[in-house]
C-alpha cells in the first residue's frame, strides 16, 4: 500500500484511503490487518504462500521497488520474494544504468515474472508528484479518486510541514467582545485612530443604536493598548440599501 512518500500515514487511514480508491471495483479486496506481512521476511512471505496455497500468488510491483527495495538486495533464500511470482509494471523513462540494475535484479527472482507498461498518461504520476499538487492546493483527482481527493483535502493529509518548529512564546495580544457602548473602549479607540475623543464617541453611540452591534478588539497585553479592532452588526436583507446607499452593492 502506498504511502505517499516517506511521512507515512498511520494505518488505518492509509487502509482508508486504499478503500475508497477502490470502492467500485468489483472482487478486489484488502488483504487482513490482522495478518501482517513483511515482503523482507522469508516467514512472512511462506505465510502469505500458506494463506493462498490453492491459488497462484503473484506480487504486483514498479520496477523501481524491485530496484531499490532491501528485500530484493538480501540474498536468495527459500520463501524470499524472489520466490513469489511477479506482476511487475516497468517504467519506460528508466535510464540506462536503472535498466541495466533492473535486469540483473530480475534474474534472481525464480517465480513467473510478467512484465507490463502502463499507458503514458498514467506512467509518471508519482507520489511526489501527487504531495505537490497537494502542497499548492491543485486539482488531483486526475491522479488519485475523487473521493479520495475529497477524504485527503478534508483532513489536510500529506501536507508539507517545516523541518524545525518555531518555539512556543507568550501570544502578545488578547481578544475582547464589546457588546455596549464603554467610554473606556471609546478613548482607547481615539488613540488608536487619532481622531477627537468626542467624534469616536459620537460614531461608537450610534453604532451601538444598531441592532446586535458588536465590537471585536485586540488587545495588546504589553501596553493595555488597542491593537485592532472589527465593528459588525446584524442586518435585515430588506436593509442593504439603507445601510450601503449603493444599489449594485445591495443587488449583489
Amino acid at each position: 500500500m502506498s504511502s505517499l512518500g516517506p511521512k507515512t500515514l498511520p494505518n488505518l487511514i492509509r487502509r482508508t484511503i486504499a478503500s475508497l480508491s477502490i470502492a467500485d471495483e468489483n472482487n478486489i479486496f484488502l488483504f487482513p490487518e490482522t495478518q501482517p506481512i513483511n515482503i523482507s521476511n522469508p516467514k512472512d512471505i511462506k505465510k502469505l504462500k500458506e494463506i493462498f496455497k490453492d491459488y497462484e500468488v503473484y506480487i504486483v510491483v514498479g520496477s523501481d521497488v524491485v530496484i531499490n527495495a532491501s528485500a530484493y538486495k538480501k540474498p536468495k533464500e527459500q520463501d524470499s520474494i524472489h520466490t513469489l511470482n511477479h506482476l511487475i509494471f516497468e517504467r519506460r523513462s528508466l535510464n540506462e544504468y536503472s535498466q541495466e540494475m533492473f535486469e540483473e535484479a530480475v534474474k534472481n527472482i525464480e517465480g513467473d515474472v510478467i512484465k507490463l507498461n502502463l499507458p503514458p498518461q498514467y506512467e509518471d504520476i508519482s507520489s511526489t508528484q501527487i504531495r505537490n499538487s497537494i502542497d499548492e492546493n491543485r486539482d488531483i483527482s486526475n491522479l488519485v479518486d475523487p473521493l479520495v481527493q475529497k477524504y485527503i483535502y478534508e483532513n489536510g493529509f500529506y501536507r508539507r510541514e517545516p523541518q524545525y518548529k518555531s518555539l512556543l512564546t507568550d501570544w502578545p495580544f488578547e481578544f475582547e467582545i464589546v457588546e455596549e457602548y464603554k467610554e473606556a473602549v471609546v478613548e482607547k479607540l481615539s488613540k488608536l485612530l487619532r481622531l477627537n475623543f468626542y467624534v469616536v464617541k459620537e460614531k461608537m453611540m450610534k453604532f451601538f443604536s444598531k441592532p446586535s452591534a458588536r465590537l471585536l478588539i485586540a488587545i495588546d497585553k504589553e501596553n493595555d493598548s488597542i491593537a485592532g479592532f472589527s465593528a459588525f452588526h446584524w442586518l435585515r436583507s430588506n436593509s442593504f440599501y439603507i445601510e450601503l446607499n449603493d444599489t449594485v452593492v445591495s443587488n449583489f
